[in-house]
């Protein structure tokens, strides 16, 4: 199945590259011999990427062309920037301080079995 679709891709890719005015979904699924269903999954995986866009958007029988155009305008990221530069204090890691008292059930042990603990470590049979 995955060899399908990848064959079905790159057959799409070659036709639309080899046709500069455009090809209809119908002008593809004629050419390949794929369904509607294949073709439209095709073309919109390819659509998303950029790789080729609709001449009329949002127009019925519009034709899809290769997008060259697009893949140039894709910024590329400046790797100028240090991450590992200044220090960094955690401020969002500070406890707590906007209701009192909220961490008093800490002072109480927890029941474990037939043990109590406390916080610090201590231990108690019940």
């Amino acid at each position: 199945m995955q060899d399908l679709r990848t064959h079905l891709r790159k057959e799409i890719e070659d036709l639309i590259k080899r046709h500069p005015g455009g090809l209809t979904h119908a002008q593809l699924m004629e050419r390949t011999g794929a369904n509607s269903h294949q073709v439209h999954s095709v073309v919109g995986r390819l659509r998303d990427k950029l790789f080729i866009r609709a001449v009329r958007p949002g127009r019925p029988h519009t034709p899809y062309v290769w997008a060259e155009s697009n893949m140039n305008d894709v910024p590329t990221p400046s790797n100028a920037i240090n991450k590992m530069e200044g220090q960094y204090t955690c401020p969002e890691l500070r406890p707590f301080d906007g209701r009192p008292r909220c961490n008093d059930h800490l002072q109480w042990p927890s029941l474990q079995g037939k043990t109590r603990v406390w916080p610090d470590g201590r231990r108690e049979s019940v």
